[in-house]
């Protein structure tokens, strides 16, 4: 068990690294807030793939690119792309139950910068 960690450990640090020295493709990055729950908890931390073409299911990492349909444009979000209609308007919606969440709004590829597709890393499931 606690070899398996302790290689878990260093494979991310040398995840780490190698973003800062080659411009690894992947971004890490710990989730906040409880939009996500229970796919993603406070404390989460995930990677981002920005070459992974997103597809339906998928949880991606965007900024919105205008306030008209978002509180920040400033703030990188991971959210749920449940459907994408015939004009290309993304339905985006976090996995928790608890909000209220508009099946019908959605934004327009002038209207969001899709990061990536997150995936997962800390915690691991359990299998040990």
């Amino acid at each position: 068990m606690k070899k398996a960690v302790l290689i878990i450990i260093s494979v991310i640090a040398l995840c780490f690294a190698a973003d800062i020295v080659i411009n690894f493709p992947f971004g890490f990055g710990s989730h906040y807030g409880d939009s996500m729950e229970p796919t993603y908890f406070a404390g989460d931390w995930s990677f981002t793939n920005p070459v992974e073409t997103p597809v339906i299911g998928d949880v991606i990492s965007f900024k919105c690119q205008t306030y008209d349909k978002c509180d920040s444009i400033n703030t990188v979000t991971a959210h749920r792309l449940v459907s994408i209609d015939s004009d290309g308007c993304m339905h985006i919606i976090g996995d928790n139950p608890k909000y209220n969440w508009d099946p019908k709004f959605c934004l327009y590829p002038n209207e969001i910068n899709i990061i990536g597709v997150e995936h997962k890393v800390w915690p691991l499931p359990s299998i040990f």
